[in-house]
């Protein structure tokens, strides 16, 4: 595990974010389509182990530090989809 991987879980943990709402998968080099896999707006694959975070579009997090995530997808109406590579 990374330094940067660390960080971020300890980020969500202190958060109080349960499973329902963040994960690690690990997508291998073939990937997956954000739309099919996640539900998003915008479609793009998804190569590698990434973390993803589901959060509505005004929710505020004082430890997670949502703007240095890989990508932010658009994810239905008030959501946005968070991923981070690890």
């Amino acid at each position: 595990m990374t330094q940067k991987t660390f960080n971020l879980i300890a980020s969500i943990n202190c958060e109080g974010i349960d499973n329902c709402m963040w994960s690690l998968y690990d997508l291998g080099q073939v990937g997956a389509s954000s739309k099919i896999a996640f539900g998003t707006d915008v479609d793009m694959t998804i190569k590698g182990k990434v973390i993803i975070m589901w959060a509505k579009k005004d929710d505020y997090f004082c430890w997670i530090d949502t703007a240095s995530a890989d990508y932010k997808l658009p994810c239905g109406e008030g959501q946005d989809l968070y991923i981070w590579s690890v």
